[in-house]
């Protein structure tokens, strides 16, 4: 049983929905591929050490070769993000909640040193 009421789960589930709608209108070249990965970022146990491992997880449905090529060939409109981010930093928009709640993703290719 929930403790949240129908409405507060279906309001919840259409936000989700638009939020991954508007994010998916941000990729511009091989965006399923990236998308597919985003969705295996967000949805792995931990930390991701490599993008290979990405690749094994339920939500990242395709093989090694998509996944280089989203990464190597994949584009992202980084103003899109910017702009589809900020609506939700002013006023008390449900984005809001969640960019301060710090849902955000680093990507390098360098490697970290631990000091």
């Amino acid at each position: 049983m929930s403790l949240l009421s129908d409405a507060v789960r279906r309001e919840a589930f259409a936000e989700a929905s638009r939020s991954r709608g508007e994010f998916y209108e941000c990729l511009t070249a091989r965006r399923d591929e990236l998308f597919e990965l985003v969705d295996a970022v967000l949805c792995a146990d931990g930390a991701v050490k490599s993008p290979v491992d990405l690749t094994l997880l339920r939500e990242h449905q395709r093989g090694h070769g998509a996944m280089y090529g989203g990464l190597n060939r994949g584009r992202i409109d980084v103003g899109k993000v910017r702009a589809m981010l900020a609506v939700g930093a002013e006023g008390n928009h449900p984005r809001a909640a969640r960019i301060r709640a710090g849902c955000l993703i680093t990507v390098t290719t360098r490697s970290r040193n631990p000091r």
